[in-house]
């Protein structure tokens, strides 16, 4: 069975068979993503106390973007929720040593209650966005920290760094590949000069694309909920940023019919545009990243 091929601008993601496995972080790459793998399939959790998403936003924050996915910080109600948080998933993680390695984020390195992990994400929420700059894009904060202990999603959210055992066709010669690979080798992939190709490497890697799989349909349904207004003119929607023809969500955004306005007209938008050829997902980066990742903006003020 041959399984799809993912083409983020430059880069061109090989599947092989069997790539596909709920949960599995199957991406050798980075040592974080092993860790990630160990939290998710080792430990058994009991189920969350019930929580109320983010209730005051700035717009303009990375909480604002991603309101739905993550528990309130404010509310005294959610502590029960923050205790379940600080027992189950952030001291596991240490005792794991995750939070004391290079890549952790210092926010989250020296957490000693349940009060002082609340008040870390709150401080993540109120980070501003900014727009992606590729000379600064391997100084981006690490993401998977936030969604690991302040969101209700958890860290069951699979990326395509994590989701898909890929290749970069552009570093392989064709025999290098096993039989049952699917080859996809991108135009102008073998012209990028290395040093770009390398940032566009790295800042992928980093901005956690989401994987348009069923298994993240949690997180598609939280997305969608951000990205389209609420109908009751209590939420504008997030959907309201977009303003480049070319990405395309500012049609699913304004259209009147039902049907783009689901989780899965903004999936495939969302896998439209992962697909674009290096020049064209250039100009889209910003949106794509903003609507369709784990970080809802390409870049963070005062990044720790």
């Amino acid at each position: 069975m041959k399984l799809p091929t993912f083409a983020l601008g430059s880069l061109v993601f090989v599947i092989g068979t069997g790539a596909l496995v709920v949960n599995k972080f199957l991406s050798s790459r980075l040592k974080s993503s092993v860790l990630r793998s160990n939290l998710s399939s080792l430990l058994v959790v009991p189920d969350a106390p019930a929580s109320k998403e983010i209730q005051n936003t700035n717009e303009g924050t990375f909480g604002h973007n991603l309101k739905y996915h993550f528990v309130d910080a404010e509310d005294a109600a959610n502590d029960l929720w923050w205790n379940w948080s600080y027992q189950y998933r952030y001291l596991p993680s240490k005792r794991l040593q995750y939070v004391e390695l290079e890549f952790a984020s210092n926010s989250f390195r020296n957490i000693a209650s349940f009060s002082a992990l609340k008040d870390a994400c709150k401080n993540f929420y109120s980070k501003a966005i900014k727009s992606f700059d590729f000379e600064k894009a391997d100084k981006s904060f690490n993401e998977y920290d936030v969604w690991m202990y302040c969101s209700i999603d958890g860290f069951s959210t699979v990326t395509l760094e994590d989701d898909l055992d890929w290749k970069v066709a552009c570093d392989y010669e064709e025999g290098e590949f096993e039989e049952d690979d699917i080859l996809f080798f991108g135009e102008r992939c073998s012209q990028m000069k290395e040093d770009r190709r390398e940032k566009l490497f790295s800042f992928i890697q980093e901005t956690s694309l989401v994987s348009t799989n069923s298994f993240n349909d949690l997180f598609w349904e939280k997305q969608a909920k951000g990205f389209f207004a609420s109908g009751d003119d209590k939420w504008e929607g997030i959907g309201k940023k977009a303003k480049l023809d070319e990405a395309g969500f500012k049609d699913i955004f304004s259209s009147t019919k039902k049907e783009e306005q689901t989780k899965e007209a903004l999936k495939k938008k969302c896998r439209e545009n992962y697909e674009k050829k290096p020049e064209e997902f250039e100009k889209v980066l910003n949106e794509v990243v903003m609507f369709c990742s784990l970080r809802g903006a390409s870049s963070l003020g005062d990044e720790s």
